[in-house]
């Protein structure tokens, strides 16, 4: 794990020090830039090119802090738990302390490319400062996932993964009421 990581470090630091690629990059005049915030290369990228950033994921560390959005750890489980929204007491402080630890987390498994990100762009940044500038596609379905507030930069995409929709079984459309 800890490999892989540092190759996506030591590719966005190459890439970052590239005028050329940079330069042709602004050249292209982008209307978006399509990128995965888990990977803050792409969010710097068009950071830096003044293009809007669009997130696509399911779940993201520093998701909270990124997108503004509301995140009370008293009903919603943190990322690493493992708990339901239907939690005890204990669980419940377990959670608040969790939910204190995260920034702290995040901090040190993106501080490489903070550290880059700010040489590169020549002042200080943080990466949540960065991811907050755009649109969040989310992968979220609230018939799986548990209930949480939104903010207006976030739509909504439920299982852009899935393959092509069958059709539903005869059975199964004389339960759905007619609308």
């Amino acid at each position: 794990m800890r490999n892989a990581f540092n190759y996506m470090a030591s590719t966005t630091e190459s890439l970052l020090k590239s005028r050329e690629l940079i330069e042709f990059l602004r050249e292209q005049n982008f209307d978006a830039f399509l990128t995965d915030p888990a990977l803050p290369m792409g969010a710097s990228l068009a950071y830096n090119l003044s293009v809007p950033a669009v997130y696509m994921l399911r779940r993201l560390l520093c998701e909270a802090a990124a997108t503004g959005s509301p995140d009370p750890p008293s009903y919603i489980p943190r990322f690493f738990t493992q708990y339901s929204d239907r939690m005890s007491f204990s669980q419940r402080v377990l959670n608040v302390f969790v939910s204190m630890l995260e920034p702290l987390i995040c901090k040190f498994v993106y501080w490489p490319f903070e550290e880059f990100t700010s040489s590169f762009l020549q002042r200080d940044v943080s990466l949540t400062e960065i991811l907050s500038n755009g649109v969040w596609l989310v992968w979220y379905d609230f018939s799986l996932e548990f209930p949480k507030p939104l903010m207006p930069n976030m739509q909504l995409i439920g299982g852009i993964n899935c393959g092509i929709r069958n059709p539903l079984k005869k059975v199964s459309i004389t339960f759905i009421p007619a609308t």
